[in-house]
């Protein structure tokens, strides 16, 4: 009899040790389902920010494509542009947004030089200045800076120390670069 109450003793142990390990590998799936899904989740947020940051692009592509076909600027170009670029400082970096204010004031130049109907009593200087902005948005469109920097901004799955050493190289090919006609060149020192 005594060999029953150990052996039924030993079975309630053993059911309670089964109990407990059933327990803790539910526990342990939740914590994997749970993983699982936050690194779903925040690949599928960098997924949208990359997505909203090409509409952007394309946009502002779109927008250098009719310059380039039609060699001026119209409102109506100037009017998308503005509205592709409005979401610009949530979804990229300051020096994008700074590049893209440049590229704004240039266009706006531009538009209200393509408006101007006597053009030949306008003073030199801002015959000059249009054509400047003209030059500077050509080669900029030559160069492909609005690539290069929006490449830096949207490395969809590279880790931060990449894209720490994708701005390095970015900065010091900027140091390295030809200056844009008219300007003066920026000496540096390393």
């Amino acid at each position: 009899m005594f060999e029953i109450v150990q052996w039924a003793d030993s079975f309630h142990s053993l059911i309670w040790l089964v109990l407990i390990l059933i327990f803790f590998q539910f526990v342990l799936a939740w914590g994997l389902l749970s993983l699982v899904y936050y690194v779903v989740s925040k690949d599928k947020l960098r997924h949208e920010l990359f997505s909203r940051q090409l509409s952007v692009f394309d946009g502002i592509q779109e927008v250098f494509t009719d310059f380039i076909v039609k060699g001026y600027v119209e409102a109506d170009e100037l009017r998308r542009f503005v509205s592709v670029t409005s979401e610009a400082p949530f979804i990229l970096s300051r020096e994008v947004v700074e590049h893209l204010h440049e590229i704004r004031l240039k266009l706006i130049v531009l538009v209200v030089w393509g408006q101007v109907q006597d053009r030949k009593n306008l003073p030199v200087s801002e015959r000059e200045k249009a054509e400047a902005a003209e030059r500077w948005l050509k080669d900029h469109i030559d160069a492909d800076t609005l690539q290069k920097l929006f490449t830096q901004d949207m490395a969809i799955f590279s880790s931060s120390r990449k894209r720490k050493m994708a701005n390095r190289f970015a900065a010091k090919e900027r140091r390295f670069s030809r200056p844009v006609a008219g300007e003066q060149p920026a000496f540096t020192t390393l």
